[in-house]
């Protein structure tokens, strides 16, 4: 190889060397640009980070003053509620008038479907006697029980003899104790439901009629001792000839009493309403 070719082939040598460091101090350059851009927009975001949270004081700081200008004033800071504060107040609210209306229908209702249990049972026994209501009175002096006994006197009624009547027909009514029957109201203990009620209409010391007036035993088999069948074995009897009715098989005394097989528990039950009303009928001293 001869000198011109060497001396041109490090000339050659030589420019590529150069731009080779041309390139390197070119990318040099650009990434300390890169780096000062970054440098640049980090400094941004601090400086809107800083604003960010100047500005979340102020807001504080306003919210304070306006808190505690409404104190000053005398009026507590208003409060906004919860969502589930908010469904709650309205569950409440709801279910206040629910409660309110349904009170109001059923108080309406029974209003509309009262009865009256006495002047029920005053109307039965007017009807009973054929007389006015006028004539009936209830008379709680002769509801007389034995202290401690299951079964009693619940309620007592009298009708009243009439003397004549006024102007307008109301029946008159001459002395107050002239009394023409006395109905009593037992409960006697000892049947399967627990008790039954009975009406016994009294009249000249004797038994003259017995009514159901309320119970809960078995059609069919507790129900054959309240049957009429039953109970006429009552009917008819003095009062004040009888210290107790008794059970019994042969039935040789009025207070003699035979029971109905398989309906034991309703007899007895039955049974002792009527010595409750014995009871009282006698300690009261008849039908004076």
């Amino acid at each position: 190889m001869s000198n011109k070719e060497k001396t041109s082939n490090m000339d050659i040598q030589k420019v590529k060397v150069n731009d080779l460091k041309m390139k390197e101090q070119e990318m040099k350059e650009q990434e300390l640009k890169e780096n000062a851009f970054t440098e640049q927009v980090q400094e941004v975001k601090e400086k809107e980070s800083e604003n960010f949270d100047a500005i979340d004081k102020i807001d504080a700081g306003m919210a304070n003053l306006k808190a505690m200008a409404e104190t000053k004033n005398g009026d507590e800071p208003k409060r906004k509620l919860s969502r589930s504060t908010r469904d709650i107040l309205k569950c409440i609210i709801v279910l206040t008038v629910i409660a309110v209306f349904a009170g109001a229908l059923l108080g309406t209702i029974n209003y509309l479907t009262y009865v009256d249990a006495d002047a029920a049972i005053i109307s039965e026994i007017a009807s009973h006697y054929s007389v006015s209501s006028e004539l009936v009175r209830k008379d709680e002096s002769r509801i007389i029980s034995q202290d401690g006994a299951k079964s009693y006197i619940e309620d007592c009624f009298v009708v009243l003899k009439a003397v004549g009547s006024v102007g307008d027909g109301t029946p008159s009514i001459g002395n107050p104790i002239d009394v023409d029957a006395i109905i009593y109201r037992a409960v006697g203990s000892g049947a399967y439901s627990g008790t039954v009620e009975l009406l016994v209409f009294v009249s000249d010391d004797v038994v003259t009629d017995i009514t159901v007036y309320a119970q809960e035993e078995t059609k069919g088999i507790g129900s054959k001792a309240l049957a009429v069948s039953h109970l006429s074995q009552y009917i008819g009897v003095n009062l004040s000839d009888v210290e107790s009715f008794v059970k019994s098989n042969d039935g040789t005394a009025d207070s003699d009493i035979e029971f109905i097989s398989g309906a034991t528990k309703t007899s007895t039950a039955v049974n002792n309403a009527l010595n409750a009303v014995l009871y009282a009928y006698n300690n009261f001293g008849g039908a004076r």
